[in-house]
């Protein structure tokens, strides 16, 4: 797993959200397993954010099997910041989480242990602000399965 990263981002002039393929059975599980622990820690669940959704699923099909997990492109800029910013989505604040679990029995409960007991994972999970969320998957080219959770936090209004 990488750890996970934030940023805040300014609010952009116009909103064109994307529309995203239907979701997987595991994205679902992990997004449903992300909701069960802020609901447990007394945080509001998230809402499921379509917008982000192909941002998150191109960011899971982007981490190579024989490297390690990165939230950054060769220039060091955050990948997943720039595609946001491209679509122009209305966020104050994105984050991300990546993990990459093997086989294939349970993997949304295996990525989910795994990124709650892994602190910063754990803050991106557990953080009030974010009430937006979209987790994308990928199968890596040993077989792996790789998640990448999108978090947002709308503009106030």
């Amino acid at each position: 797993m990488a750890p996970p990263q934030s940023i805040e981002q300014p609010k952009p002039a116009s909103v064109d959200a994307a529309v995203a393929a239907p979701v997987r059975v595991d994205e679902a599980a992990l997004f449903q397993l992300v909701n069960r622990e802020r609901i447990r820690a007394g945080i509001a669940p998230l809402q499921f954010a379509p917008e982000l959704l192909d941002v998150a699923r191109e960011r899971a099909a982007e981490q190579e099997a024989d490297a390690a997990l990165t939230h950054y492109d060769t220039d060091g800029h955050l990948v997943f910041a720039q595609l946001v910013g491209t679509l122009g989505l209305p966020y104050r604040l994105i984050g991300e989480n990546l993990a990459r679990v093997p086989g294939h029995d349970a993997v949304a409960e295996r990525a989910a242990e795994a990124l709650m007991r892994s602190p910063t994972h754990r803050a991106n999970i557990l953080e009030p602000g974010f009430d937006r969320l979209a987790v994308g998957s990928a199968t890596d080219m040993v077989g792996r399965t790789v998640f990448a959770q999108i978090f947002g936090a709308s503009q106030p209004n």
